[in-house]
């Protein structure tokens, strides 16, 4: 059924996520316990029943301001059987106010109220709560502006690298960019005040992936705790290569 969704979008030139956006994004979720997720931006259904797939126990919100693609995506949502678990409301995400709390917010809607979507539903987070957002390449013109061959798409991609900018300068959230589909960003609370220090490689490595903001590391030879330690060597190769806070212990 998933296959006669695609070929509607496609006929119908509506955009959903490319195949592996959608799969990296519906084994994240397998992977990472999430079960109440926020969608901004439905279009005909197609990622919210694609989600709501991926595990029995996830509840999808999900809201689409246009009502022909609304009454597509109900249909669509019916058709799967999952009118149970995902909630379609159909209104400007700009000004719906929700007070649930959700593992994950999805935001795939108008490019141009991307940092209003994200400012606007952060609060509806759960404490280890994601964001991810879609379409941060636009087909490979944000990285390739000569190919733009329209006005629209120069809006676009403006739009695009201003919210880019905005992530990257977030001083409450940590953001990762997967180069899958058309390129995500997942966007994780940091968490401050708190300064950790490793107690094997392995556990570094959780930590360089986790929302931890400060790492402690002792310079080997050259101190007496904590007792994980690099030499300068690597303590300069790893600050060059995360964004987090290297405090190091001589």
């Amino acid at each position: 059924m998933f296959k006669e969704i695609e070929k509607y979008a496609y006929d119908n030139h509506i955009p959903i996520m490319q195949k592996d956006g959608i799969d990296f994004l519906c084994n994240y979720i397998k992977n990472n316990n999430i079960n109440n997720i926020l969608e901004i931006g439905s279009a005909i259904g197609y990622s919210a029943i694609k989600m709501a797939s991926s595990n029995d126990n996830i509840k999808v919100t999900t809201i689409e301001k246009d009502i022909d693609r609304y009454n597509i995506a109900l249909n669509n949502i019916k058709k799967h059987n999952l009118t149970n678990r995902i909630t379609i409301i159909n209104d400007d995400a700009l000004n719906t106010n929700i007070k649930d709390k959700f593992d994950l917010i999805f935001i795939d809607a108008s490019k141009s109220n991307n940092i209003t979507f994200f400012e606007k539903y952060k609060s509806n987070l759960n404490d280890n709560g994601i964001i991810i957002t879609d379409n941060l390449s636009f087909h490979g013109l944000v990285e390739k502006e000569e190919l733009i061959e329209t006005k629209n798409q120069k809006g676009i991609v403006r739009h695009i690298k201003k919210y880019i900018d905005f992530l990257n300068n977030n001083n409450e959230f940590i953001t990762e960019y997967i180069d899958v589909g058309d390129k995500i960003s997942i966007s994780k609370r940091r968490i401050n005040n708190y300064i950790i220090s490793p107690s094997s490689k392995n556990n570094l490595e959780y930590l360089l992936n986790s929302n931890i903001n400060t790492i402690l590391i002792g310079v080997e030879n050259y101190c007496i705790t904590p007792a994980f330690r690099l030499n300068i060597d690597e303590i300069i190769d790893l600050a060059n290569n995360t964004d987090k806070e290297i405090i190091v212990s001589l």
